[in-house]
């Protein structure tokens, strides 16, 4: 099951009377499924008992299963959840003069991608419910891979008209022989206007570089896509024998085929000749050769300067999970990455979230979740207590949690681990977080609103942190004696009303950043309110640089 380019699928079952909303997907043939050339959907499953047993893919895209404040939620083992553009190229919209990248729906609504208009779409699974079981032998597939294309027709020497556009001949189409005969996908951009609809295909005589059989036909926009061939039906050429092949020039071939329809055995008795033109010749933009001149472009290297503020097709996605009574996280996590681009995301939060050691005591009422667990996913960035999201001005990161809390005998240690909650992140006695191994910095900032607490390791650099809208009255962070906060790359510890740090700090050749509603420096007396650390403590630190906000202020003490 997937969606359509920029749609959104919801499925929902709803509660009535004594009778309880349930969806179930059952598990499908996925070897004869084709690959999906649709991005940046939204397929959304809600229901008090939700299943998964099947394949869910929204590539590029947003999968989202609500079982509600009291419901139960099962990603059962052999069944995939699945946001990853698999390393397709998928076509999504155009580019104008070069330099915007847009969608048009055609019906006055525009979207035009950029950090302050409209957000490109990234990849995100979210998974919500009372209790949640995401089985060993299941997979959540967040990994990078693949690429938005966007077209751009240019006339000119190439010639002045686009002749992949759908007119009212219908007589230009597009087959991609990795497709196959599966039911070719809809856009709404390329599909509006497409004569032979969804549905439709094409058995075809064999040519050089492409076999004999049947082709789902595409819009002729699809042709721009690696791999893929433009058909155009030729008038006087009907009744050829089947098997007719002859290759007109070096680029174009002459074969004979007949319609069909999808999953039936109906076609058309008559034969017709179609000139059949590869995509290499389309796509190379080096070419005299080419019919007409197209600009092509892909997401990664469009935005590489960041200024979609989303994560790209290079880099993985954000797996979330939201769980009020239990948590049971078996499932692998595929959060592969590419060159220059950022690892997966894994967002846990409850109202009470508590991390234990192996044979670690859990408590009533609070969710439990085994930090051996956490270390196996394999995610760059761990962030529990909250939920993150992508702007152009930074990550946002949401508390959910009211309390954080890392038990002892715990030993953690990931790329990047946040911590946040809305009153209070602790480390008891015996407890070690540690940032280590390699961590992208994102854009730079975490923007939090509100009060709280956010604790921060990790391997990478330095990242700002904005609070908005704070009044001082919650938040802290509580290091107990023989508790243990190193990043080999950056810590943070900020919140709004205190700081209490009696455990081990380790930020040798790393970034410091302390933020508290008073910070004192040097010889402070017992009594001085606030966040104290005299100027032994700040040397043996070795820190490669050091940052502290004290909302009231900063006060020395000493010579």
């Amino acid at each position: 099951i997937y969606p359509a380019t920029l749609t959104d699928f919801a499925f929902n079952a709803l509660d009535i009377g004594a009778g309880t909303g349930s969806i179930t997907v059952l598990a499908g043939d996925a070897a004869a499924a084709g690959p999906v050339l649709s991005a940046g959907g939204a397929l959304r499953l809600h229901a008090s008992r939700i299943e998964n047993q099947g394949v869910l893919k929204a590539p590029f895209g947003l999968i989202e299963l609500d079982a509600g404040a009291d419901g139960d939620l099962v990603v059962a083992p052999g069944s995939v959840l699945s946001t990853s553009g698999e390393d397709l190229v998928i076509p999504f919209g155009r580019t104008e003069g070069g330099l915007d990248w847009s969608y048009d729906f055609g019906n006055t609504q525009k979207l035009v991608f950029s950090g302050e208009l409209d957000a490109l779409p990234s990849q995100r699974i979210q998974l919500n419910g009372a209790r949640l079981e995401l089985r060993e032998g299941s997979r959540l597939d967040v990994s990078a891979g693949g690429d938005l294309q966007a077209y751009e027709f240019v006339p000119g020497i190439g010639g002045s008209r686009d002749i992949l556009a759908n007119d009212a001949t219908g007589r230009s189409f597009a087959i991609l022989p990795t497709l196959g005969e599966t039911i070719a996908p809809y856009d709404h951009m390329e599909s509006a206007g497409f004569m032979p609809g969804v549905g439709a295909t094409i058995h075809i005589e064999g040519v050089d570089g492409l076999a004999a059989g049947e082709y789902a036909l595409l819009p002729a926009r699809y042709a721009l896509l690696p791999g893929a061939y433009l058909l155009t039906e030729s008038s006087g050429y009907q009744d050829l024998q089947p098997g007719f092949g002859l290759r007109l020039t070096s680029s174009v071939a002459l074969v004979s085929g007949s319609y069909g329809v999808a999953g039936t055995d109906q076609r058309d008795r008559r034969t017709r000749g179609f000139t059949v033109q590869s995509s290499e010749l389309l796509r190379d933009a080096s070419s005299i050769l080419r019919p007409a001149e197209y600009t092509l472009s892909l997401a990664t290297q469009f935005f590489a300067d960041g200024s979609a503020g989303v994560r790209l097709p290079r880099d993985a996605g954000t797996v979330s999970l939201s769980a009020l009574e239990s948590l049971d996280l078996h499932a692998a996590l595929d959060a592969t990455k590419l060159e220059g681009g950022r690892g997966a995301a894994f967002d846990i939060a409850s109202p009470e979230l508590l991390i234990t050691a192996i044979g670690g005591e859990t408590e009533a009422g609070v969710l439990s979740v085994g930090a051996d667990v956490l270390a196996a996913l394999g995610a760059e960035s761990i962030l529990l207590g909250g939920r993150r999201g992508e702007s152009a001005e930074g990550t946002l990161l949401e508390a959910v949690s009211d309390e954080v809390r890392i038990a002892g005998g715990v030993d953690l240690a990931v790329p990047e681990l946040l911590l946040i909650a809305r009153d209070r992140v602790a480390l008891d006695d015996g407890a070690r977080i540690a940032g280590v191994g390699d961590a992208s910095s994102g854009n730079g900032v975490f923007l939090v609103n509100g009060d709280g607490a956010l604790g921060r390791v990790s391997g990478g650099g330095f990242v700002d942190i904005v609070r908005r809208d704070a009044t001082g009255t919650s938040g802290t962070i509580e290091i107990r004696e023989g508790a243990t906060v190193e990043g080999t790359g950056a810590v943070a510890l900020d919140a709004e009303a205190g700081i209490v740090f009696d455990g081990d700090l380790r930020v040798e050749d790393a970034s410091l950043l302390v933020g508290a509603p008073r910070i004192n420096l040097g010889d402070a007396p017992a009594e001085a309110e606030g966040f104290s650390v005299d100027a032994e403590t700040l040397a043996a630190l070795n820190a490669a640089e050091l940052r502290l906000r004290g909302r009231a202020g900063i006060d020395l003490y000493g010579d």
